[in-house]
């Protein structure tokens, strides 16, 4: 299964013509996800995983949005805004060498927002 947040450089033919489930999730680059975006992208992150089925997700580069997405997954999940995006900084920082991730100071707020929000403080 492929999840793409990138909205206008993919052609989803090519993804779902190689025998890929996909799923696209149009965010900006360089802008945090809607609450709306999250939640869809959760429920459906977790209904593929309930199906034992992988899940890839991209986005153009594979830093910002990709990381602040999977960050809010980990969030929603059980772990604290904090060390989800740690979690992800430092998987990220493997990959790339980088220390990228959740890369935009709204990102991150988002995600600390997200995190109030899932425990309903």
């Amino acid at each position: 299964v492929v999840v793409s947040l990138e909205c206008d450089r993919l052609n989803t033919f090519e993804i779902e013509d190689a025998g890929f489930e996909h799923k696209k999730i149009c965010v900006e680059d360089f802008t945090p996800p809607t609450f709306d975006q999250i939640d869809e992208f959760v429920s459906f992150v977790e209904a593929k995983l309930s199906e034992a089925k992988k899940v890839l997700v991209h986005c153009y580069a594979g830093r910002g949005r990709t990381g602040t997405m999977l960050a809010a997954f980990l969030i929603h999940r059980g772990m604290s805004a904090d060390a989800a995006i740690r979690e992800i900084r430092e998987r990220a920082g493997r990959a790339y060498g980088t220390t990228r991730g959740v890369i935009e100071p709204e990102q991150e707020e988002t995600l600390h927002q997200f995190s109030r929000r899932a425990r309903g403080s």
